[in-house]
């Protein structure tokens, strides 16, 4: 049996869809009235259903498949090294601004064997260039990058690493150490992060999922 305890897996289960609900409408691109022409869609006090809640982004299956990736790479069993977003949470949660931001978000598939910068200027550049979302305006990048059971190698992970500048360097790591040691706060040179999954159904492509993390005189684009 690996479920000991059904209580409290479906307390933490509960919770986990609950927050996920409060992500989902603290991100929202858009909100959904109660009523519209007349008709009710839900009532405040009960709150949206959660497809509702979904509704409220532009792209709302793009966004999902970033959320998941997201999670995907957190929770990756074998990942691929100890410095990147994987298993490291705190990466993403340190570069959250105390200012209202926007939150960029894309997702697009290689073609079998095509390289990171290949994927980029085919797929990734012109959906950028489609949603407005600014590189002089992002000041945070974050790479949730999937790849087939063919390209989960060490090879590939490094071209990632390399094209997003998102790999940590010696001078990174060092002053990390040293500013850990001083109990100060450490800023790197780049604030890009990467952090990979291994998915087989891709065989040998990749996914590349993105959140950027925009200013709020690019969110007033929107």
């Amino acid at each position: 049996m690996n479920i000991p305890t059904p209580q409290e897996f479906t307390h933490h289960l509960d919770q986990m869809l609950s927050a996920m609900y409060e992500v989902f409408e603290h991100a929202r691109e858009s909100t959904l009235a109660p009523v519209e022409d007349g008709c009710r869609r839900y009532y405040e006090e009960e709150g949206k259903c959660w497809f509702q809640v979904a509704s409220q982004f532009k792209r709302p299956g793009e966004f999902f498949q970033t959320f998941l990736d997201m999670i995907r790479i957190m929770y990756e069993p074998s990942p691929p090294g100890t410095l990147l977003l994987n298993s490291n949470p705190c990466f993403l949660f340190d570069q959250i601004s105390a200012t209202p931001f926007q939150l960029g978000y894309l997702s697009a598939i290689s073609e079998p064997d095509e390289s990171i910068s290949e994927l980029f200027e085919r797929a990734i550049a012109p959906k950028m260039a489609e949603y407005g979302y600014s590189t002089s305006a992002t000041f945070a990048r974050f790479a949730f990058v999937s790849l087939g059971k063919e390209r989960y190698k060490m090879a590939q992970i490094g071209e990632v690493l390399k094209y997003f500048s998102a790999g940590f360097s010696v001078s990174d790591v060092l002053g990390g150490i040293a500013s850990e040691i001083k109990g100060e706060e450490f800023e790197r040179n780049t604030q890009s992060y990467a952090g990979f999954s291994g998915d087989e159904a891709l065989g040998k492509r990749i996914r590349v999922s993105l959140w950027l993390f925009l200013t709020e005189t690019q969110s007033a684009l929107h």
